[in-house]
């Protein structure tokens, strides 16, 4: 079950109004059509997920899309979470990438190198950017006083027309590297392996409950930034 839907997030709302009113020949507005394309694709890719987790519909699965917690109590910091399912028995938080391309995942300096139409880039490590996050998670559940369920993480590339290579070095963490078809599968592959942990029905409402309050959606200031 949805239990947070995905939204539109605020900063693509706010950039696609003004580039509704900027000018053509505006001195920032190649820096905004860069910024919203990037920011559509990933969210495009986020929405194409959804294909994939609706063959968890009926099972015992909680889902909550674009998370944004605190990670102090005073909430100066956050972490975001693409999306998290959310079992009895286990968790898994799920990054998405939807890429085009050539992608090679270098391990020795923890990146994605893309290779496109002759031209290369570079984007942060996703595995690294998952586990990160897992280990917020944690500390938030632990601080929430919520038993500390299993944390599984994967990556997602959800652009089927990318060409994947993993650096032969990248060892186990190679099988968190996944694609949108495999995604489904690879959950239950987790809810087949008894790990002798389990939470209540009243917990599990009782932390969905907590998550959807202490969700803060992030609200740049666009006409300060550009």
């Amino acid at each position: 079950m949805i239990k947070k839907q995905r939204t539109k997030p605020l900063k693509l709302l706010k950039i696609e109004l003004i580039l509704s009113r900027l000018l053509p020949n505006h001195k920032k507005r190649n820096d905004l059509d860069n910024e919203y394309a990037k920011l559509n694709a990933g969210f495009k890719g986020e929405e194409s997920l959804d294909y994939y987790l609706a063959d968890l519909k009926g099972k015992s699965f909680s889902i909550f899309h674009d998370l944004r917690l605190p990670r102090d109590k005073d909430r100066n910091y956050f972490f975001q979470i693409d999306c998290l399912v959310i079992h009895h028995r286990f968790c898994v938080l799920i990054e998405v990438k939807n890429l085009i391309g050539d992608l090679y995942f270098d391990h020795q300096y923890d990146q994605i190198k893309r290779s496109r139409n002759g031209i290369e880039e570079t984007f942060s490590d996703p595995v690294n950017q998952v586990e990160i996050q897992k280990d917020y998670l944690a500390k938030w559940l632990e601080a929430n006083d919520f038993p500390a369920l299993p944390l599984k993480t994967l990556v997602v590339i959800t652009n089927p027309k990318s060409y994947i290579t993993i650096s032969p070095k990248y060892g186990i963490n190679a099988q968190k590297i996944i694609r949108g078809k495999y995604l489904v599968s690879k959950i239950m592959e987790y809810l087949q392996k008894n790990n002798g942990i389990e939470v209540s029905n009243k917990e599990i409402k009782k932390l969905s409950s907590i998550l959807i309050k202490q969700h803060t959606e992030h609200n740049s200031d666009i006409l300060k930034r550009y």
